[in-house]
């Protein structure tokens, strides 16, 4: 069994079905990320990369991908080694985003930064995180002026937002609270 039916595509391509639309591109963002990890492995060395993170980092690492809770991501987070690992591959994105691996990397990647961006709203808005969701509006426009929807960006109210506090005190509170 595949991703999807043959007659889901049309409905995931111009977005009328919603869940799998998401289901797709959160499968396809996985997948780019894992050869992006893996490419990021092989142009690093990875006996070297491995060799160079002593083995209690591993087991915590380890531990995150066996039992992924609060606790052990914040574990994996105050890492040193973990840490500088993880600047590792988010400084080989940015070379490949500024196209060292061509082109078609370049636009995999971008699509990869537009789920995401896109997935973090969502998270945003399911949680109440008005914060969150202020720093995803400020993303989108970038979106919107990268892929030729100039038009929609003017519906965005960032500017109005930004300055939320100042403009109708009480306000952010308001909506944190979900009111």
């Amino acid at each position: 069994m595949g991703l999807m039916s043959t007659g889901s595509m049309k409905g995931v391509m111009t977005g009328k079905n919603y869940d799998r639309s998401l289901h797709c591109h959160k499968t396809m963002v996985e997948c780019l990320e894992r050869l992006l990890l893996d490419e990021f492995l092989s142009m690093a060395g990875k006996d070297a990369v491995l060799s160079g993170i002593p083995e209690e980092s591993k087991g915590i690492f380890q531990e995150l991908i066996q039992s992924p809770t609060k606790q052990v991501l914040a574990e994996v987070m105050a890492n040193a080694n973990l840490n500088t690992l993880m600047e590792s591959y988010e400084n080989f994105k940015a070379d490949v985003r500024k196209g060292s691996l061509g082109k078609t990397a370049q636009f995999w990647l971008s699509y990869m930064d537009s789920v995401w961006i896109a997935l973090s709203l969502i998270r945003s808005v399911k949680e109440n995180n008005f914060p969150f969701y202020l720093h995803c509006l400020f993303l989108i426009p970038n979106l919107f002026f990268t892929f030729g929807g100039h038009n929609y960006s003017r519906y965005l109210p960032t500017v109005f937002l930004a300055n939320i506090e100042e403009s109708h005190p009480g306000a952010p509170a308001f909506l944190e609270r979900g009111s």
